[in-house]
Order: C-alpha cells, then structure tokens, then sequence
C-alpha cells in the first residue's frame, strides 16, 4: 500500500531556470570574491510528481534550485 507523500510519476520536460544564484571564489591574493547572476539554464528535466497529494516540482541541474509546479500539473 502506498503512502501519502510517496513520488508516483517521473516525466521529462523542457524547464527554464529564472532563480538568482551565487559563486564564491577564492582569489590568488587570499581574498574572497562573491557573484551572483541569473542562472540561465534551459532544457530537459525530470519532473516528479505525486497525484495523491498534488504536488509536483523539478530541481534545477545547473544551480541546485527547486521548482515547485504543482499548480502547473494539477491546476
């Protein structure tokens, strides 16, 4: 028997990235260097979904974010 909570569904789709992100670096002179910008990604993700509580979300390969589309797939 299947618990609430538990993913489903796994479906690919073509997802862009609109989240800030920031990179930290360490510069030759011991100082640290931080920078943010878009994070621009475009492409295939998995998309994984649960239809028993509607909820549905895809985590960015580029940055690491997480995207919630469950108003997307279970509107």
């Amino acid at each position: 028997m299947r618990s609430s909570g538990m993913l489903v569904a796994e479906w690919v789709e073509h997802k862009e990235c609109d989240e800030t992100f920031t990179r930290n670096y360490l510069l030759s002179s011991g100082e640290n260097f931080s920078w943010s910008g878009p994070c621009g990604f475009a492409g295939d993700v998995d998309v994984m979904g649960d239809h028993e509580t509607a909820t549905a979300f895809w985590s960015c390969p580029r940055c690491g974010a997480e995207h919630d589309v469950s108003r997307e797939v279970f509107p």
